[in-house]
């Protein structure tokens, strides 16, 4: 049993913060379909929001910071071929 918990903790530190977060959300969707009435919303919308806001960051925010990459690199070869000219 202490090598199951090692194991599992040394996979718990490799993993990036993004696996941990979608880890702790599926974790706590589980757990809310089985909580009491009170506390199911809470978990449910607390798990949800924490891979909503995983996803809204890999679709929105990643993606502008690549494009936005992708235009300074091409605006900035467009002054040097105004300047070779």
């Amino acid at each position: 049993m202490k090598d199951v918990f090692g194991y599992l903790s040394w996979v718990w530190r490799n993993w990036e913060l993004w696996q941990r977060c979608f880890i702790v959300g599926i974790i706590l969707n589980a757990v809310s379909v089985f909580a009491s009435k009170p506390y199911d919303i809470i978990l449910g919308i607390t798990g949800f929001s924490i891979i909503m806001f995983w996803l809204g960051k890999w679709w929105i925010v990643d993606v502008l910071m690549k494009n936005y990459k992708e235009y300074k690199k091409q605006r900035d070869g467009l002054f040097d071929t105004i300047k070779g000219n």
